[in-house]
């Protein structure tokens, strides 16, 4: 049968990761290991549960099978119980006075009762097989079996890293992209790390967390959890401490004091240096330094998280990281100022750079102006460019790396350029960081 072939074929595989995990001989520091061990144990670890899965769904076949078989022979052995229940209930009523009703045999089993109407009576815990199998009286158990086997024997290409895995070890998102396991995990623990990346999501669509809550740990579980309480907070206390600079959650704030429960150390969380009770908030000198930078370099900081941001390209209308929009120029609330939407200097840097991406050689100086300042006008047109549908490939191969424009990673392959504004991203940001 499939099913034991693959039960049979995991088994060997972690078979062959013990013997070699006992003749390793490699040697490492105590909170360390390798990338080969780290590869390893989790390779193991998502081997054991779809083993464990594999087994559930033997262990359900099996049930229905018997379900399908033994119902009628089930149906005649509770019938003499029934009946002399029928009977003492029969006679209590006479003794009572109280009407009845004629008692209907059942030793003809009516297949439309489902085997829970027929083992409740036993206190039989319901065993609910999650639509593996369909319990319609009209499908033959057979067919049902041979449409679940054939579910769980196809095979899918993860939309992300384009290798090929079977049906159980893929989930189909909302937006009918399709992850592998271990991409979906890996996005969910990246978005607690990577404040752009959260909410967990594909296609501007939130992934719900029960999606992959089975493949976590109960400490990523925890990371996931505070992650959320971290980034949906708007002014974020740090702990003081360097050493930690951990988040210190709102629960653990009492008036302006914020106690760090893993160092316990105090901060201040007006300014988020160490608590000082009954003084005013000293400069902190590292901070002033760091605004100073800002203010000559004309960097904004975010009115929410309080992030410094630096204006690459575009408008003056900035979305942070954390989801805050603000104006670049004085750093209000988005539409709230009367700022000019544009740096006339910046927009004429952004066309010329965007000209010299696409042309293929050096461009006489009349062209190239002329091409500018086209390229300006069209950038003022499409400033609120939110790249949605289709943005077309521009391959490789000349030995050029492209970078992309929101995450600053380097990508050989290929970048995604948005026919509009013209900004180049790669895949994963087009799914997992666009808002």
């Amino acid at each position: 049968m499939l099913l034991d072939d693959e039960i049979a074929a995991l088994s060997l595989q972690l078979m062959e990761i013990e013997l070699d995990e006992s003749e390793s001989k490699g040697k490492y520091a105590a909170g360390n290991p390798p990338d080969t061990k780290i590869a390893s144990d989790n390779f193991q670890s998502e081997i054991l549960g779809h083993l464990d899965f594999l087994k559930d769904l033997k262990m359900a076949h099996s049930i229905a099978c018997a379900v399908n078989v033994d119902a009628h022979a089930i149906a005649q052995l509770t019938e003499p119980e029934k009946r002399a229940r029928y009977d003492r209930e029969y006679a209590s009523r006479l003794q009572e006075g109280y009407p009845n009703e004629p008692y209907t045999t059942s030793s003809s089993y009516n297949d439309s009762d489902s085997f829970q109407d027929l083992v409740d009576e036993g206190n039989t815990i319901n065993l609910d097989v999650e639509d593996a199998l369909d319990t319609e009286p009209s499908n033959a158990y057979a067919d049902q079996q041979a449409k679940v086997l054939g579910e769980f024997s196809q095979m899918h290409e993860c939309d992300v890293c384009y290798e090929i895995y079977r049906a159980p070890f893929t989930i189909l998102l909302p937006c009918a992209d399709r992850y592998c396991i271990g991409c979906l995990k890996r996005l969910f623990l990246d978005a607690t790390a990577d404040e752009s990346l959260f909410p967990a999501r594909c296609c501007r669509q939130p992934i719900p967390l029960h999606y992959i809550q089975r493949q976590c740990s109960s400490d990523e579980l925890e990371s996931i959890q505070n992650a959320e309480i971290e980034f949906s907070t708007s002014d974020r206390t740090y702990c003081s401490n360097n050493d930690c600079a951990r988040f210190i959650k709102p629960m653990d704030i009492t008036g302006s004091q914020a106690n760090c429960p893993y160092c316990f150390t105090e901060t201040c969380t007006a300014c988020k240096a160490g608590f000082h009770e009954d003084t005013d908030c000293p400069a902190d000198p590292a901070l002033q330094a760091t605004l100073t930078v800002a203010n000559e370099q004309g960097w904004q900081r975010c009115y929410s998280c309080r992030t410094m941001v630096e204006l690459d390209h575009g408008c003056n209308h900035m979305t942070c990281k954390c989801g805050a929009e603000f104006c670049y120029i004085c750093g209000a609330n988005w539409k709230t100022c009367p700022c000019d939407q544009w740096n006339e200097e910046r927009l004429v840097v952004r066309a010329e750079e965007v000209v010299n991406r696409a042309a293929l050689r050096p461009l006489p100086e009349m062209e190239l102006n002329r091409r500018v300042e086209e390229m300006a006008d069209a950038l003022r047109q499409n400033h609120n460019c939110t790249h949605r549908g289709w943005l077309p490939r521009v391959e490789g191969g000349n030995g050029q790396a492209f970078r992309c424009e929101m995450c600053a990673r380097q990508h050989w392959r290929f970048i995604l350029r948005c026919p509009q504004c013209h900004v180049q991203i790669c895949a994963d940001c087009r799914r997992n960081r666009l808002r």
